[in-house]
C-alpha cells in the first residue's frame, strides 16, 4: 500500500532553524535570573502556609474614623407642595374636592391621594363585582376620598343615583331596611362599628374607617352632619312614599322600592311596598304611572297575568280580586287615577278588603 503523500502531512517535517545569529547578554542573563525568581516565590508560598496577622493589614480604627461620612438614618418626609396664598384659615391647603364639601378637610384632617370619579363607563375599576347593583338603580357618577390623621384612616364613597327612589331602592337592595335607621334632616343613615351608610336625595353614600376607635367614629358622624347640607337635585319626594310615610304611617324602614321587575314582570317599574300590619308575610304596594291611560293598561296586564296562577274572585274595570289556587293566598288590586295600589300575599280576604279600603280612604284625601 502506497504511503501518504507529503503535502498530506499534517505537521512540518522540516527542523527548526534558527534564523537570529546573535543574542543579547540581558537576554542571556534574564533567562536564568526570572527562573531563579519564580523558585524563590514557590519556596515563600511554602514556607508560609497559614502565617497570617490580620493586624498587619487591617486599616486602624482612627483611620476608619476619619474616612467615615456622616449620615443620617432618619430624613423628614416631603411635604406637599403648596402654592403660596391657598392655605385655607385653618392652615389646610385649599383642594379641589368637587361636589363634597371642602369641611370634610380640617381638625388633622387631610386629603390622602386625591380626589378620585368614576362614571357608568369605568366603576367597575373601584368596585368590580358590585357595580352591576349601582347600576340598575340609575348609577351616574361616584366621588371617592381618603382622609388621613396620623394613623387613622376614613374613606368616603358618594355615589349620585339621580333620585331619591333609586337612592332608597338601593339602600333596601343592600339591606339598609334590616338596620336601625336615624335621620337627619331629609338624610336617612344606619351607623356601623366604622362609619355609616346612607342617602340623600340623589346621593347614596358610605363611610367606613379603618378602625374603630373614637377619633374615627367622631369624624365619620361629622362627616354624615357635612354631607346633610349637599344641594340635592333628581326631583321630589314621590307621591307614593308621602302616602306610604304619611298617611299611612309606615316607618321609613319598613319602605322599599323595586325599580325593575315587580312581581317579577318586566313590564312593572317602579313599586313602593310596606308590610301589611297583620304579623305575616303580606305587603302593600303602590305604583304611580305617568298617565291615566297608562295606569289602566297596567293595572289590565297585572291582572290577566296573574289570572295564570290566581283563580279571579272579583273582575271590576278599577278593582280586582284574586286567590292563589295553591296557597289560597289573596292578592287584591286597584287603580284611581294614575295611581295603582293593592295588596299582596294576605292570608285572610277580610284583612285585604280592610287594607284596600284603607288605601283608597288615603289616595282619595290625598
Amino acid at each position: 500500500m502506497a504511503g501518504p503523500k507529503k503535502s498530506d502531512r499534517l505537521l512540518n517535517p522540516l527542523r527548526r532553524k534558527i534564523l537570529r545569529r546573535r543574542f543579547s547578554t540581558a537576554e542571556l542573563v534574564f533567562g536564568p535570573l526570572f527562573l531563579v525568581l519564580l523558585v524563590l516565590v514557590g519556596a515563600w508560598i511554602v514556607l508560609q502556609k497559614n502565617n497570617y496577622d490580620p493586624g498587619e493589614r487591617d486599616v486602624a480604627f482612627t483611620q476608619l474614623q476619619e474616612d467615615s461620612v456622616v449620615d443620617n438614618l432618619y430624613r423628614r418626609p416631603v411635604e406637599l407642595w403648596t402654592e403660596p396664598g391657598t392655605l385655607t384659615a385653618g392652615g389646610v391647603p385649599s383642594v379641589d374636592m368637587g361636589v363634597l364639601p371642602p369641611t370634610l378637610l380640617g381638625d388633622g384632617w387631610q386629603l390622602d391621594g386625591r380626589l378620585e370619579t368614576y362614571d357608568p363607563g369605568n366603576l367597575y375599576e373601584k368596585i368590580n363585582g358590585a357595580a352591576e347593583q349601582y347600576l340598575a338603580y340609575g348609577f351616574t357618577e361616584l366621588n371617592y376620598v381618603t382622609l388621613a390623621q396620623g394613623d387613622n384612616f376614613i374613606t368616603l364613597e358618594l355615589y349620585d343615583q339621580a333620585s331619591f327612589p333609586n337612592v332608597l331602592g338601593l339602600f333596601s337592595a343592600q339591606g339598609g331596611g334590616t338596620q336601625k335607621v336615624r335621620k337627619n334632616g331629609d338624610m336617612f343613615y344606619f351607623q356601623t362599628p366604622i362609619g355609616a351608610i346612607g342617602g340623600l336625595g340623589n346621593y347614596y353614600f358610605k363611610i367606613s374607617g379603618n378602625n374603630e376607635t373614637g377619633p374615627v367614629v367622631e369624624k365619620a358622624m361629622s362627616m354624615v352632619n357635612e354631607l346633610a347640607a349637599l344641594p340635592v337635585k333628581g326631583g321630589g319626594i314621590p307621591l307614593p312614599y308621602k302616602l306610604l310615610t304619611g298617611r299611612l304611617d309606615f316607618a321609613f324602614e319598613q319602605i322599599s322600592y323595586v325599580k325593575d321587575n315587580a312581581f317579577q314582570y318586566d313590564f312593572l317599574t317602579e313599586f313602593w311596598f310596606a308590610p301589611l300590619k297583620d304579623g305575616g308575610d303580606a305587603r302593600i304596594f303602590l305604583h304611580q304611572a305617568g298617565s291615566e291611560n297608562e295606569a289602566a293598561a297596567r293595572f289590565g296586564s297585572l291582572v290577566e297575568e296573574q289570572a295564570y296562577e290566581y283563580e279571579l274572585q272579583v273582575n271590576e274595570p278599577q278593582r280586582a280580586v284574586l286567590q292563589h289556587e295553591y296557597l289560597k293566598t289573596i292578592f287584591a288590586v286597584g287603580r284611581k287615577g294614575d295611581l295603582i295600589y293593592g295588596v299582596d300575599g294576605a292570608g285572610d280576604p277580610a284583612a285585604a278588603d280592610a287594607a284596600l279600603a284603607r288605601i283608597e280612604e288615603v289616595i282619595s284625601g290625598a
